[in-house]
């Protein structure tokens, strides 16, 4: 094809141009791939053939492939885009290619969107910035029109957002420069705004978006128009979602805020160009019109979101300063929820709606609680009604709280609760009062944390003037209610309830004589009248409480809330307490003489009961023996019930909590036995028996003697069945057993007497021995658990008979199996110990029969043979001639020898596990599939032990297979093998051994676990003299682990290398102090954990190079910056003062000679206590920043426990301390400070807090400087009057003086001046 027949194609009328041929886009792109082919200016002619075709046929704008090649052409032309492309898009208009782009875009499916939406991006990346500055602002809108509406149908990807951002940028621009904003407002609104509003409500949507409709609807000519009552822009705003409102009615406070200059003028009577009143006289237009929207929605849940929004909006913009309007918005508000509240049902969307309710009205109680106080009786009344845990209810009962503390106030907030609430409607003739009842005191007006924070505000807050005529309302509001009718018994109890809180929180101790007086005759007169009504009620019942009629519960319900509230006033108010009532009392016996009005009247016999052991525990002589008779035979019988469960719980929680040790004390032995049984047999779930738990974990209750030798015999009974033979007890028997040893587990052993503790310990062997043959697994395994648990806590030693057994339980259970190892572990350490060898060369043979299979699973018998190993090798010595113990110094004592037989049997078992093992550990040296286990390293502890040489050492090999697999658990193994080697006494030349494991950890350390340190630890530990010289004397660069390994190795010195650890600790302090160590965040912690163990534990060994060392260190640490960490370090400001403070109290002899050193250090940590003053620009935090060391970062500074441990190492200057160190001289052990040669040197150092003080771009926080007062005054008390006077005049400024001033004069008031 020649160039004539391609443009000839191009220019054809019909696509393709020859019939059944190549179309022009396929014919355009072979042209375009065919570079023998010389077309004249070949990229403008496709480029313009296809931007036309874009014009001329919509179809072609959703072909990929017109935009893919138009991509090829606008990537690499021939001539330059600049001499070609401009003129061109000035005839063809992009605007039009991208709203039909946008627009066609809805009707493709995912796939296709997402190619055709890469390639046009590509291409818009290019032609749009050339062609912008030509459309015009209503072009502009008609795009962004186009991009909503695809938003809106379609998820875009990426490449289609990249072109929703480019249109919204220029909008924004060219909308700036328009002349006629009102115009592309109004077309807005009525085309675009729904769809806009609709886009707000996606994740994918961009800012840019939702920036260039806030720029259409909030300009200057918009506001305006908007402050002239315009109301089109809300007529508008009918169809779109409510969830869009009150980040518009942000948007145009923060708008209006910004240009309240020009749209308001300036005028003499405001303060500045434009008064805040007229913004909010604004927004609260808005606010008032945006109201028709939310209610023309009705109250769903939706408008109860819209509607707590745009109160947030109010409250934090501070928008309410009285408005009427304001206040008549918030009054139909609150009429809403009100009636929310009142149909408020299970019904998961009313629970929504009522919560959002709730919490729209806390918000209106912040904003102004005059608007809402009206209203409180009502709605409190309404939330009694709702049991929720929403913290909606607990944020409005606190606004409510927090408010009249505030004002002083809280006699009101009582009143409202128990006397402006409507008390008597709270159960209607068609409604179950006992339903009612439950409501109510489950509601979040009755729960413990608002009764609690009630009760506190009271006796904080309640002013001496308000507290008797707070007594009297609450003595009227509980004599009001006092008949039987269910309306009346629930609002009795909850007043009452309440009443209690009350009074009990009031401190009358601390109100004036005459008040006082007032106030006692108050509660005495309420006292009486409680008596009066409840003695009345309780008669009624004794006569008509056996007919068991539902009538009565209403006079159960007033009996019961006088009976608590009587309880609470003896309890707070002495005098009460030895007031005669025996009438009531025995009306209060007489009640509780029938067992089955505990059922009728659950709630009144728990009252009961707590009252009558109130007056058991005073000694009343009504109360006698038949009391305790009646309150265990009323547990019996609601233990008998499980329906009664959480009756028979809070009575006996009730018993153990208080009244314990009156019980102890007063009743008989036959009492406490049935009251033990009942504690113990009622639940027989020991993790839900609450009040037996309470009592196992109580002190008072193991000193209480009746009651533990009673639950100690019961203990006893229970489990003397099997003290012979398992067989002879029942299965009942038998699981009884084992749930008293699960109890047994929370007794404290020493209460156990050593008969019990002897027949314990052989029933649970006895059981264990004849239950692991149980079918049962899932039983077995628990039981075995408990019982094994249990003998390895009570037993001080295993009899050293045949205990294999324990060996041979076959289980995964991992709880099992750990009781299991801890119970063998103290039968080998018997057997150690005892006189007899059969036993332990018994236990010896039985391991030489484990399989190799046994050993791949790991099952409990290795496990077991490891623990015997770890335990022989640990706690006792061998010889060539017998087995000693290390607790033996002289290794003669024949206790501790055994025979021939013992020691050929462990080597024996030795042998048999190495030719078992072996070729394991031999296959791993050469195949990264093995991996070594436990029993293979446990049997080369062996080995070491027997003083068996190596035939072959593969720690070497094993180093080069755990470089390449880096496997966690591997490293470690080769680790443990290794020292191994290196420790075994026949090894190989223990040096090349050494140095394969000191640079196998510096490689290989960082990938396994802490365990390597151990073993470097274990290895350090048994070196020679000489051979730890040679060590010092290798070099190491100064990495992470190369630090930590000198500091193992210098914490494991052997005797005699004084002198060479000095000097290998002034190399190490010398090298770090030189080097850039300090650089990298994780070697930073490893240094300064180096220096602290020289300067702590070994502070005598330091001379004054290593002090001189480890001042450069600190000041390289403190040194300023230019690149920080993402986070501070606060650990390295804590390392940086324990170095500093173990120098000055154990090495002041070496500190004298540095003290310039030690004050510009301490100069430098108080500076680090400034924190930037907030909204600062990018050069003044970047001036602050360059202050600052590498570890500190600017949004992170110190606080108050940084500045509180600086306080106390500034007071250690005043501290008298002994040097620790090796001379001999008289004033090194002399008992002295560094008051006075640091004398010179305070003024220096607190020139630098002051310094910090006056920073114009810093801050030191207040609480950092009540911190800091202890160790500045400490300072100050170093300074003389001469000293404080030239520091004044030569180094400080005006406003250095000040706080100068400030600081002595605070010094001075505290300053002991020896008077009294």
């Amino acid at each position: 094809m020649s160039s004539q027949d391609f443009i000839r194609a191009l220019k054809a009328s019909s696509d393709p141009p020859v019939a059944n041929g190549p179309s022009k886009i396929e014919i355009s792109r072979a042209v375009w791939q065919n570079l023998d082919l010389y077309v004249l200016r070949k990229e403008e002619l496709i480029a313009d053939w296809i931007l036309t075709q874009f014009h001329k046929d919509k179809a072609s704008v959703l072909d990929a492939r017109y935009w893919e090649l138009l991509s090829d052409v606008l990537s690499s032309p021939q001539v330059p885009l600049k001499t070609w492309l401009p003129p061109m898009l000035n005839r063809i208009s992009v605007a039009t290619i991208v709203v039909s782009l946008l627009s066609s875009m809805i009707t493709l499916d995912d796939v296709r969107e997402s190619a055709l939406s890469q390639s046009a991006s590509k291409c818009l990346s290019i032609l749009w910035p050339l062609s912008v500055r030509k459309i015009g602002v209503d072009a502009l809108l008609e795009c962004l029109g186009a991009f909503l509406a695809t938003v809106k149908s379609n998820d875009l990807d990426e490449s289609a957002l990249h072109i929703g951002t480019w249109i919204a940028n220029s909008f924004r621009l060219s909308l700036s420069n328009s002349s006629n904003k009102k115009k592309i407002f109004t077309a807005f609104t009525q085309n675009y705004l729904v769809d806009w509003t609709l886009c707000l409500q996606k994740d994918v949507v961009i800012d840019k978006l939702y920036d260039a409709g806030v720029e259409i609807l909030f300009n200057l000519d918009v506001l305006r128009s908007l402050n002239d009552n315009d109301n089109s822009l809300f007529d508008s705003l009918q169809a779109a979602p409510l969830s869009v409102l009150p980040n518009l009615f942000l948007s145009f406070v923060l708008v209006t805020k910004r240009l309240r200059g020009a749209l308001f003028g300036q005028s003499s009577s405001q303060q500045s160009i434009g008064g805040l009143d007229d913004v909010r006289a604004a927004a609260t237009r808005f606010y008032v019109s945006s109201q028709r929207l939310v209610e023309f929605k009705k109250m769903g849940t939706e408008s109860w979101k819209a509607q707590l929004d745009l109160l947030r909006v109010v409250k934090d913009q501070a928008l309410f300063t009285g408005q009427q309007e304001l206040r008549d918005a918030f009054r139909v508000i609150i009429d809403y929820a009100i009636k929310t509240l009142k149909h408020y049902s299970i019904a998961e969307n009313q629970q929504l709606e009522a919560s959002l309710a709730i919490e729209t009205m806390s918000v209106i109680a912040s904003i102004e609680y005059d608007v809402i106080s009206p209203f409180l009786s009502r709605t409190l009344f309404r939330v009694l009604f709702i049991s929720s845990n929403e913290a909606s209810y607990g944020a409005l009962l606190e606004n409510l709280v927090e408010y009249h503390s505030k004002t002083r106030t809280m006699n009101s907030l009582l009143e409202i609760i128990l006397h402006d609430m409507p008390l008597r409607d709270l159960v209607t003739p068609h409604e179950d009062a006992k339903e009612v009842y439950i409501n109510v005191m489950s509601s979040p007006l009755m729960r413990p944390a608002f009764l609690d924070r009630l009760g506190g505000c009271t006796e904080t807050f309640i002013t001496s003037t308000q507290v008797i005529p707070t007594l009297e309302m609450i003595a009227a509001a509980v004599t009001h209610t006092s008949d039987e009718a269910t309306s009346s018994a629930i609002a009795l109890s909850l007043t009452c309830r309440i009443a209690g809180v009350v009074l009990v929180s009031i401190e009358h101790e601390n109100l004036a004589q005459e008040v006082r007086g007032r106030f006692q005759e108050l509660v005495r007169q309420l006292h009486d009248k409680i008596s009066a009504a409840l003695s009345s009620q309780m008669k009624f019942l004794n006569k008509w409480g056996a007919t068991g009629s539902e009538q009565l519960w209403g006079s159960s319900m007033i009996a019961s809330a006088l009976l608590r509230l009587t309880f609470l006033l003896r309890r707070r108010f002495v005098s009460l307490r030895d007031a005669a009532e025996p009438k009531m009392t025995s009306r209060l016996l007489e009640f509780i003489t029938e067992k089955d009005r505990s059922t009728l009247f659950a709630e009144l016999t728990f009252e009961v009961f707590r009252h009558l052991l109130e007056c058991l525990s005073r000694g009343t002589s009504e109360v006698t023996n038949r009391f305790v008779d009646q309150l265990i035979a009323h547990l019996q019988h609601l233990a008998i019930d499980p329906s009664r469960k959480a009756v028979t719980q809070s009575l006996l929680y009730a018993i153990v909590e208080r009244w314990l040790p009156t019980i102890d004390l007063m009743a008989t032995r036959v009492h406490v036995d049935s009251l033990i049984r009942i504690l113990i047999e009622h639940d027989d779930a020991l993790s839900s028996n609450i009040p037996l738990r309470y009592c196992l974990s109580s002190a008072e209750f193991w000193e209480l003697e009746q009651i533990r030798e009673c639950l100690l015999a019961y203990v006893d009974t229970a489990t003397s069945a099997f003290q012979t033979d398992v067989e002879r007890a029942g299965n009942t028997e038998l699981i009884k057993a084992i749930k008293i040893f699960e109890l047994l587990l929370m007794f404290p052993p020493d209460y156990f007497p050593r008969q019990l503790n002897l027949n314990l310990s052989k029933r649970a062997l006895i059981i264990d021995a004849a239950i692991t043959n149980c079918g049962d697994k899932l039983f077995k395994y628990e039981a075995l658990t408990v019982l094994r648990a249990f003998s390895r806590r009570i037993l001080s030693y295993v009899d050293a008979d045949d205990r294999l057994y324990l060996m041979a339980t076959q289980t995964a259970d991992e709880q099992l199996i750990a009781a299991t190892l801890e119970l063998v572990e103290l039968h080998v350490a018997a057997l150690l110990k005892s006189d007899s060898t059969s036993g332990f060369q018994q236990l010896l043979t039985s391991f030489r029969n484990i399989g190799a299979d046994s050993f791949l699973r790991r099952d409990l018998r290795v496990r077991c043979l490891e623990s015997t190993i770890r335990i022989l090798t640990k706690n006792h010595k061998y010889t060539r001639t017998r087995l000693t113990s290390h607790f033996d110094p002289s290794c003669s004592i024949n206790r501790y020898s055994f025979s021939e037989s013992i020691q050929a049997e462990v080597q024996g078992l030795h042998g048999y596990l190495t030719d078992l093992l072996k070729p394991r550990i031999a296959a791993l040296s050469s195949s990264s599939s093995e991996t070594l286990s436990c029993p293979e390293l446990h049997i080369l502890s062996l080995g070491r032990w027997l003083t068996v040489g190596l035939a072959n050492v593969y720690g070497p090999k094993l180093c080069l297979l755990a470089s390449m697999v880096l496997d966690l658990e591997l490293i470690d193994a080769i680790f443990y093998v290794l020292k191994e080697e290196c420790l075994c006494v026949e090894a190989l030349p223990k040096a090349h051994l050494l140095d394969i494991l000191t640079q196998a950890y510096i490689s290989l350390g960082d990938h396994g676990t802490d365990n390597i340190d151990a073993i470097m630890s274990d290895v350090f530990r048994n070196l020679t003299a000489d051979e730890f010289a040679r060590m010092t004397k290798k070099g190491f660069p100064a990495f992470q682990r190369t630090i930590v390994l000198a500091t193992l190795l210098i914490q494991e010195a052997p005797k005699d290398t004084l002198h060479v650890s000095q000097t290998f600790t002034t190399r190490c302090l010398t090298l770090l102090g030189s080097g850039g160590a300090l650089a990298t965040p994780s070697v930073r912690p490893h240094v300064f954990r180096f220096i602290l163990q020289r300067c702590r534990d070994r502070a005598a060994t330091l001379r004054s190079l290593d002090v001189n060392a480890i001042w450069s260190i600190i000041a390289q640490s403190l040194s300023n910056t230019t690149l920080h960490e993402d986070h501070t370090s606060l650990k390295v400001f804590h390392d940086i003062i324990a170095v500093v403070t173990a120098i000055i109290r154990l090495r002041r002899d070496l500190v004298v000679q540095t003290l310039p050193h030690l004050g510009q250090t301490l100069r430098n940590l108080l500076g680090l206590m400034r924190h930037p003053k907030p909204q600062l620009g990018a050069k003044q935090t970047c001036l602050i920043s360059d202050g600052l060391p590498a570890w500190i970062h600017i949004g992170e500074p110190l606080g108050t426990e940084e500045a509180k441990a600086l306080s106390r190492l500034l007071e250690t200057l005043n501290s008298k301390t002994i040097v620790k160190s090796y001379s001999s001289s008289k004033d090194s052990s002399k008992a002295e400070s560094l008051a006075k040669p640091f004398s010179k040197h305070s003024a220096f150092v607190l020139t630098a807090f002051i310094e910090a003080a006056c920073d114009p771009l810093c801050v030191v926080p207040t609480n950092s400087r009540k911190e800091l007062q202890p160790g500045l005054f400490a300072l100050c008390d170093m300074l003389n009057e001469h000293d404080r006077d030239a520091m004044m005049l030569s180094c400080l400024d005006a406003s250095g003086k000040v706080i100068m001033k400030s600081l002595w004069k605070d010094y001075e008031k505290q300053r002991y001046v020896g008077r009294g």
